[in-house]
Protein backbone atom coordinates (compact mmCIF):
# COMPACT_ATOMS: atom_id res chain seq x y z
CA UNK A 1 0.00 0.00 0.00
CA UNK A 2 2.84 1.93 -0.63
CA UNK A 3 4.14 2.62 2.98
CA UNK A 4 8.15 1.63 4.05
CA UNK A 5 9.08 -1.81 5.24
CA UNK A 6 12.11 -3.00 5.95
CA UNK A 7 12.76 -6.45 6.14
CA UNK A 8 9.43 -8.01 6.37
CA UNK A 9 5.97 -7.67 5.21
CA UNK A 10 2.16 -9.54 5.95
CA UNK A 11 -0.51 -9.57 3.31
CA UNK A 12 -3.49 -9.08 4.69
CA UNK A 13 -5.77 -7.80 1.98
CA UNK A 14 -2.64 -5.44 0.61
CA UNK A 15 0.85 -6.11 1.59
CA UNK A 16 1.70 -4.15 4.79
CA UNK A 17 4.52 -3.69 7.06
CA UNK A 18 4.47 -4.84 10.64
CA UNK A 19 3.69 -1.49 12.17
CA UNK A 20 4.50 -0.97 15.82
CA UNK A 21 2.49 2.70 16.13
CA UNK A 22 4.86 4.24 18.30
CA UNK A 23 8.03 3.12 17.11
CA UNK A 24 7.87 2.65 13.50
CA UNK A 25 8.60 -0.63 11.27
CA UNK A 26 10.81 -2.77 9.73
CA UNK A 27 14.12 -4.31 10.80
CA UNK A 28 17.61 -3.25 10.47
CA UNK A 29 19.06 -6.04 8.50
CA UNK A 30 18.04 -9.07 6.44
CA UNK A 31 15.48 -11.51 7.31
CA UNK A 32 16.27 -15.30 6.26
CA UNK A 33 13.44 -16.91 7.76
CA UNK A 34 10.09 -16.61 9.32
CA UNK A 35 7.52 -18.81 11.33
CA UNK A 36 4.68 -18.34 12.88
CA UNK A 37 2.36 -20.00 15.74
CA UNK A 38 -0.89 -21.07 15.82
CA UNK A 39 -1.91 -17.57 18.32
CA UNK A 40 -0.51 -15.21 15.96
CA UNK A 41 2.75 -15.06 17.21
CA UNK A 42 5.47 -14.49 14.44
CA UNK A 43 9.31 -14.75 14.81
CA UNK A 44 12.00 -13.69 12.21
CA UNK A 45 15.46 -13.94 12.26
CA UNK A 46 18.08 -12.87 9.97
CA UNK A 47 20.83 -10.69 10.91
CA UNK A 48 19.92 -7.39 12.55
CA UNK A 49 19.72 -5.81 16.21
CA UNK A 50 16.53 -3.40 16.39
CA UNK A 51 12.99 -4.35 14.92
CA UNK A 52 10.79 -1.19 14.98
CA UNK A 53 12.78 0.47 17.57
CA UNK A 54 12.76 -2.56 19.71
CA UNK A 55 16.71 -4.25 21.05
CA UNK A 56 16.96 -7.16 19.53
CA UNK A 57 19.54 -9.63 18.41
CA UNK A 58 19.23 -11.69 15.26
CA UNK A 59 15.77 -13.45 16.32
CA UNK A 60 12.42 -11.42 17.62
CA UNK A 61 8.68 -12.19 18.45
CA UNK A 62 5.83 -9.97 16.82
CA UNK A 63 2.54 -9.53 18.38
CA UNK A 64 0.39 -8.62 15.82
CA UNK A 65 -2.80 -8.47 18.41
CA UNK A 66 -0.42 -5.96 20.43
CA UNK A 67 1.39 -4.77 17.02
CA UNK A 68 4.78 -4.95 19.10
CA UNK A 69 8.17 -6.78 18.62
CA UNK A 70 9.91 -8.52 21.66
CA UNK A 71 13.90 -9.54 21.82
CA UNK A 72 13.57 -13.25 23.06
CA UNK A 73 16.13 -12.85 25.81
CA UNK A 74 19.88 -11.65 25.02
CA UNK A 75 18.87 -13.23 21.36
CA UNK A 76 21.49 -14.99 19.38
CA UNK A 77 25.49 -13.66 18.77
CA UNK A 78 25.37 -14.06 14.66
CA UNK A 79 23.01 -14.69 11.78
CA UNK A 80 20.38 -17.14 12.52
CA UNK A 81 19.17 -18.69 9.05
CA UNK A 82 16.47 -20.86 10.10
CA UNK A 83 13.39 -21.40 12.67
CA UNK A 84 11.13 -24.04 13.51
CA UNK A 85 8.21 -24.48 16.15
CA UNK A 86 7.33 -27.12 18.02
CA UNK A 87 3.86 -28.83 19.49
CA UNK A 88 4.23 -26.81 22.94
CA UNK A 89 4.82 -23.84 21.03
CA UNK A 90 8.65 -23.41 21.42
CA UNK A 91 10.99 -22.37 18.77
CA UNK A 92 13.93 -23.84 17.62
CA UNK A 93 16.69 -21.76 15.94
CA UNK A 94 19.65 -22.67 13.60
CA UNK A 95 22.55 -20.53 12.13
CA UNK A 96 25.81 -19.58 12.45
CA UNK A 97 25.53 -18.17 16.59
CA UNK A 98 27.56 -19.52 19.39
CA UNK A 99 25.98 -17.89 22.03
CA UNK A 100 22.99 -15.48 23.87
CA UNK A 101 24.61 -13.91 26.10
CA UNK A 102 27.27 -15.67 28.99
CA UNK A 103 24.71 -18.86 27.65
CA UNK A 104 26.64 -21.34 24.82
CA UNK A 105 24.69 -22.54 22.22
CA UNK A 106 26.70 -24.17 19.59
CA UNK A 107 25.01 -23.48 16.47
CA UNK A 108 21.22 -24.64 17.52
CA UNK A 109 19.16 -24.01 20.55
CA UNK A 110 15.59 -24.05 21.71
CA UNK A 111 13.43 -21.04 23.29
CA UNK A 112 10.79 -21.90 25.70
CA UNK A 113 9.28 -18.76 25.90
CA UNK A 114 11.69 -17.56 29.08
CA UNK A 115 15.14 -18.41 28.04
CA UNK A 116 17.53 -20.00 25.39
CA UNK A 117 19.07 -23.37 25.87
CA UNK A 118 21.40 -25.62 24.60
CA UNK A 119 20.79 -28.51 22.55
CA UNK A 120 22.90 -30.91 24.21
CA UNK A 121 26.76 -30.13 23.08
CA UNK A 122 25.66 -28.47 19.91
CA UNK A 123 27.37 -28.74 16.77
CA UNK A 124 30.60 -27.82 15.28
CA UNK A 125 29.54 -26.22 12.26
CA UNK A 126 26.19 -23.84 10.85
CA UNK A 127 23.00 -24.73 10.66
CA UNK A 128 21.20 -23.64 7.67
CA UNK A 129 17.29 -25.62 7.81
CA UNK A 130 16.02 -27.15 10.57
CA UNK A 131 12.31 -28.90 11.12
CA UNK A 132 10.07 -30.56 13.48
CA UNK A 133 8.83 -33.80 12.87
CA UNK A 134 5.48 -35.13 13.53
CA UNK A 135 6.84 -36.91 16.28
CA UNK A 136 8.44 -33.91 17.91
CA UNK A 137 12.13 -34.94 16.53
CA UNK A 138 13.96 -32.39 15.87
CA UNK A 139 15.88 -32.41 12.17
CA UNK A 140 19.09 -30.27 11.71
CA UNK A 141 21.21 -30.12 8.67
CA UNK A 142 24.54 -28.02 7.63
CA UNK A 143 27.91 -27.94 7.00
CA UNK A 144 29.08 -29.77 10.49
CA UNK A 145 30.80 -32.62 11.03
CA UNK A 146 29.44 -33.72 14.83
CA UNK A 147 26.43 -33.34 16.69
CA UNK A 148 26.80 -33.81 20.30
CA UNK A 149 30.61 -34.68 19.76
CA UNK A 150 29.38 -37.84 17.94
CA UNK A 151 29.83 -38.07 14.18
CA UNK A 152 27.16 -36.36 11.89
CA UNK A 153 28.27 -35.63 7.95
CA UNK A 154 26.05 -32.40 7.95
CA UNK A 155 22.62 -34.35 9.01
CA UNK A 156 21.38 -34.41 12.30
CA UNK A 157 18.41 -35.56 15.09
CA UNK A 158 18.06 -34.29 18.31
CA UNK A 159 15.83 -36.09 20.32
CA UNK A 160 14.21 -33.72 23.15
CA UNK A 161 13.04 -36.47 25.13
CA UNK A 162 16.16 -38.11 25.89
CA UNK A 163 18.43 -34.52 25.55
CA UNK A 164 20.53 -36.74 22.45
CA UNK A 165 21.78 -36.27 19.33
CA UNK A 166 21.71 -38.91 16.22
CA UNK A 167 22.95 -38.87 13.10
CA UNK A 168 21.24 -40.11 10.41
CA UNK A 169 22.68 -42.76 8.79
CA UNK A 170 26.24 -42.06 6.98
CA UNK A 171 25.59 -38.77 6.28
CA UNK A 172 26.01 -36.77 3.68
CA UNK A 173 29.64 -36.19 1.34
CA UNK A 174 29.28 -31.98 1.28
CA UNK A 175 26.80 -29.51 3.17
CA UNK A 176 23.09 -29.57 3.31
CA UNK A 177 21.14 -26.44 2.94
CA UNK A 178 17.58 -27.86 3.19
CA UNK A 179 15.64 -30.13 5.30
CA UNK A 180 11.81 -31.70 5.39
CA UNK A 181 9.86 -34.50 6.98
CA UNK A 182 6.86 -35.82 5.65
CA UNK A 183 3.85 -37.20 8.24
CA UNK A 184 4.80 -40.61 7.69
CA UNK A 185 8.29 -39.76 8.59
CA UNK A 186 10.47 -39.66 5.35
CA UNK A 187 13.16 -37.07 5.49
CA UNK A 188 13.91 -35.50 2.76
CA UNK A 189 17.46 -33.22 2.19
CA UNK A 190 18.89 -31.11 0.08
CA UNK A 191 22.10 -29.61 -0.94
CA UNK A 192 25.37 -29.22 -2.35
Amino acid sequence: DGKHADGLVMLDGAWRPLEAPAAGNGLDGPVFDVVARADGVVFASGVFTRAAGAPVSSVGEWNQAAKSWQPLGAGLNNLVKTLAVDGEGGLYAGGYFTASGEQELLYAAHWDGSSWSPLGDGLNGAVEDITVGPDGVVYVVGYFSQAGGQPAASVARWYPETQSWESLGTGMNSGVDAVAVADDGTVYVGGS
